[in-house]
C-alpha cells in the first residue's frame, strides 16, 4: 500500500488535491499471472484564495495538520509547492 498525493486541479480560485492510497496486489496461478489493483482517497487538500488551506477526509470529517502529516510526511508542502508553480506565470509573460 502506497499512498500519494495526486496532481492539484485548479477549480475557479480553488485548489484541489487528493492524498490517496495505492494497492497493486498479484499472484501466480500455475502458469498465468493475476493482478488487480485500486486507488482511494484518505484525505482531501483544498486552498483557497487568501492562503485559506482545508484538509479533510473523503467523509468530511477536518483534518488538522499533524494529522495529513501523519498519513503522508511533506503533503502540505508539496501541495503548495505544486499549486505556486502552477500559479506562476509562464517565463516571457
Amino acid at each position: 500500500m502506497t499512498v500519494a498525493l495526486d496532481t492539484p486541479r485548479r477549480i475557479g480560485p480553488v485548489w484541489i488535491a487528493a492524498l490517496t492510497q495505492q494497492i497493486v496486489r498479484a499472484k501466480r496461478l500455475d502458469h498465468a499471472l493475476l493482478c488487480h489493483g485500486g486507488k482511494r482517497p484518505v484525505a482531501l487538500l483544498v486552498a483557497r484564495p487568501g492562503d485559506v488551506a482545508l484538509a479533510f477526509r473523503p467523509d468530511g470529517t477536518p483534518l488538522s495538520a499533524d494529522q495529513i502529516d501523519h498519513i503522508l510526511p511533506g503533503a502540505q508542502a508539496a501541495f503548495r509547492d505544486a499549486v505556486a508553480a502552477a500559479s506562476a506565470p509562464a517565463p516571457g509573460r
